[in-house]
């Protein structure tokens, strides 16, 4: 988050901030997910239900936002994370 501040790439106040944090949250949830899906092998029902449902979930939201962007105007990290992750 520092190094998100120096750069630009955080929200431009608390409400951005709380939402970047928050779809943080979703994605460390999912990244959990995803290992503990592997280590009980369970793969397939992980990208049969609980991938596709995050999806969703961000998919959603930036269709909500309107721009292109996860939360916001501008690029923030959580949306470079997101691109990376999901792709």
């Amino acid at each position: 988050r520092y190094l998100a501040s120096q750069f630009g790439l955080d929200g431009r106040n608390s409400l951005e901030n709380s939402l970047i944090d928050m779809y943080g949250a979703q994605m460390g949830d999912l990244f959990n997910a995803y290992s503990a899906a592997i280590n009980n092998n369970q793969s397939e029902i992980f990208f049969n239900t609980t991938w596709p449902q995050n999806l969703k979930f961000f998919d959603d939201r930036l269709t909500k936002n309107g721009n292109g962007f996860l939360v916001g105007r501008r690029l923030s990290w959580i949306s470079r994370l997101t691109l990376v992750s999901l792709s």
